[in-house]
């Protein structure tokens, strides 16, 4: 078995930078590959199945369709960029739709993956927001606005996450590794894993650890918005590969 993972493409235009380079990945995975992880955050805003998404990113979701025909078994997991996907995804497509965490079982290799915004549990803002933007009634309102009205929530809510999430200090990177770690050793307590992908704070990372002689890891894949990259893991070995 061999996986492909990316997050943090915040693709708003598909004809543009990230969405030519999703697409050149998407078009040259090869015929080994067994399944496909979208870890969040793959665009910049998509909410529902609202057609004004649909449209938008059309060429995208044909080349992902394609690949699910070919027999590659695609995985989305929500960020906090991309909401209530089930509906579209998952009922018309036939993607794989996730909120939460999911382990993979690769060949023995168990993967436990995540888009990563419920690291923080200091974060009490946040949390609540992310709860409230997934009941029903804010999914039904936002999948009857305006195509306009949606794209100017999403560039709204696109720089609001740039001022958190673009910081690049070492302070901050330093601060959100020890975070990323913690929760790793955290929350292998719960279900022992061999490895751990998650993305979403945009500082990638690379930690190993012990837990009673057993050996684990964990892997945050950063963003597309420093350089475009995908993570490939398989039993026998799990590497970056730039685009």
């Amino acid at each position: 078995m061999k996986a492909y993972f990316v997050s943090d493409i915040h693709i708003k235009h598909e004809d543009k930078t990230k969405g030519l380079k999703l697409m050149e990945l998407l078009k040259a995975l090869p015929q080994d590959t067994t399944h496909l992880i979208l870890l969040g955050d793959i665009f910049d805003l998509w909410i529902g199945s609202h057609d004004y998404f649909v449209k938008k990113f059309n060429k995208i979701i044909t080349e992902l369709k394609s690949l699910s025909d070919r027999g590659i078994e695609i995985h989305y997991f929500e960020g906090n960029h991309d909401i209530h996907l089930k509906k579209f995804w998952q009922d018309e497509l036939g993607i794989h739709v996730h909120t939460d965490e999911y382990y993979f079982n690769l060949d023995g290799l168990v993967v436990r993956a995540e888009h990563g915004d419920l690291m923080n549990k200091e974060d009490k803002g946040y949390l609540f927001l992310r709860k409230a933007l997934r009941t029903f009634p804010m999914n039904f309102l936002t999948t009857q606005l305006p195509g306009r009205l949606v794209e100017a929530i999403g560039d709204r809510s696109s720089r609001v996450s740039r001022f958190y999430t673009d910081r690049q200090d070492q302070a901050y990177k330093e601060k959100v590794k020890t975070l990323t770690q913690n929760y790793a050793q955290e929350v292998y307590k719960e279900k022992p894993f061999d490895l751990i992908i998650t993305g979403h704070t945009h500082v990638d990372d690379d930690f190993s650890f012990e837990v009673k002689g057993r050996k684990a890891r964990s892997i945050n894949l950063g963003s597309w918005l420093d350089h475009p990259k995908a993570l490939i893991v398989s039993k026998e070995e799990q590497k970056f590969i730039e685009l």
